[in-house]
């Protein structure tokens, strides 16, 4: 098994348009997509014929189907990484692929947003939520566990915290 959750959530101070350097979006979308592209492949490599016993795991966001304000970059990052490992389920169907959003969590992710955020929509949203709106992480791991051991997840699928079918 190997899971998919290093990334950052960029800078959020910025909206959408004030996002004009190069460099700064080479960076962003180097840690947050084309790292995790890489590691997989090395790892699956290295699995070589023990890949039919191989599961998969991105850690996504609901950013990934949804905008969010200032959240540009995080939420084409996350989409492009639920992409990315849908084709390999779709290339590979001896994977076991899910790309498993865990639900707003209090994290230093979601305190950094809070506090930086140009959005203040998403702004109170995400105060409120470190201060005791958001789940925790233990929360989302059973989860998490619950869709693994059911298996009745399509490989490759995005599945959500709050969906009720998995």
């Amino acid at each position: 098994m190997i899971i998919h959750n290093s990334g950052s959530v960029g800078d959020v101070s910025r909206t959408a348009l004030q996002h004009d350097s190069v460099a700064s979006a080479d960076s962003y979308f180097r840690l947050n997509v084309a790292a995790v592209v890489a590691l997989n492949g090395v790892f699956l490599r290295q699995v070589g014929q023990r890949a039919a016993h191989v599961t998969v795991i991105n850690i996504s966001s609901l950013c990934a189907l949804q905008p969010f304000k200032s959240m540009s970059l995080y939420c084409a990052g996350k989409a492009a990484r639920d992409m990315f490992f849908r084709v390999l389920a779709a290339e590979h169907p001896e994977l076991r692929v899910l790309n498993y959003a865990p639900g707003p969590l209090v994290t230093d992710m979601a305190r950094t947003v809070a506090d930086t955020t140009a959005d203040p929509d998403i702004q109170k949203m995400f105060r409120e939520g470190v201060d005791g709106g958001f789940l925790t992480c233990a929360t989302t791991v059973e989860r998490l566990i619950n869709a693994l051991e059911s298996d009745k997840f399509e490989s490759g699928s995005h599945v959500d915290y709050y969906d009720k079918d998995e």
